[in-house]
């Protein structure tokens, strides 16, 4: 069988992806460090966080029957611009010396914006773009591409901002945002006409429901929950406890931050 990789469309949808997915875990390490090189504090820190997860959480809720009416191939393209465009905030903030702390949250809330469009978007233009029989194939590319930089990035993250800066790490990001999004250009997406024949509501209540009738899957979110929680615990204390408890400069710190990743 031919290699789902030959496919044009999935080809570059898959590295743009990738590209999309490196940018994102820089761009948010930067976030991250500035925040706390501006304010010192953990309660900064850890508001920065919400700002991106609780507009991505109320988004979710809403995104889905929307994006089955859209094209998804734009989705996604608009999305990595959108994202490529609001990190430029806090480069140029940087560069012109008048960085704060709220330029990065603005930064925060955008992505937490766009984040339930473009996931689902990617997800759900996959069938539309390779063969029923490469589908699988297909999904197993696109998960260990993710897994392989939710590894590899914030390392890679770490030791790049060690070697040229906040700085040039930022310009990276809106680099690799702008490329992804021009690679996404080359997808053919097939659309069919779909008409949604419910409301929202109805949709959404009716995916709630299903929810609940699969205690396989209840007691999976209930799990992935407490590990999420964890998660999020440490996404805001490695940072301090590198700097404040073992004492790290900066130099240090971009290195060891990301190596706590791996062991999590």
């Amino acid at each position: 069988m031919k290699s789902v990789l030959k496919n044009r469309s999935f080809f570059f949808m898959w590295i743009g992806s990738a590209i999309s997915e490196l940018g994102g875990a820089f761009g948010t390490l930067c976030n991250s460090i500035l925040v706390y090189e501006l304010t010192g504090s953990e309660m900064a820190l850890s508001s920065m966080w919400l700002l991106y997860f609780i507009p991505s959480l109320i988004l979710q809720l809403i995104s889905g029957p929307f994006i089955d009416k859209w094209s998804r191939k734009w989705i996604m393209i608009c999305s990595q611009w959108i994202r490529a465009s609001v990190f430029l905030l806090p480069l140029v903030m940087l560069v012109t010396g008048n960085i704060e702390v709220w330029h990065i949250y603005v930064v925060q809330i955008v992505v937490g914006l766009i984040t339930p469009l473009y996931t689902p978007a990617s997800q759900a233009i996959t069938p539309s773009i390779v063969g029923k029989e490469q589908l699988q194939d297909a999904n197993a590319y696109i998960d260990g591409m993710t897994r392989l930089m939710m590894f590899l990035a914030p390392v890679l993250g770490g030791v790049v901002i060690h070697l040229i800066g906040t700085e040039l790490t930022l310009s990276f990001v809106c680099i690799c945002l702008f490329v992804s999004g021009a690679f996404l250009f080359y997808i053919k997406e097939n659309r069919t006409s779909q008409p949604i024949r419910k409301t929202w509501l109805e949709q959404f209540l009716h995916g709630f429901t299903y929810f609940f009738t699969k205690p396989i899957i209840v007691w999976l979110g209930i799990f992935l929950t407490f590990v999420q929680f964890g998660v999020g615990v440490t996404m805001v204390t490695n940072l301090p406890y590198i700097k404040d408890e073992l004492s790290a400069d900066m130099r240090n710190m971009v290195i060891l931050w990301p190596d706590s990743h791996l062991a999590m």
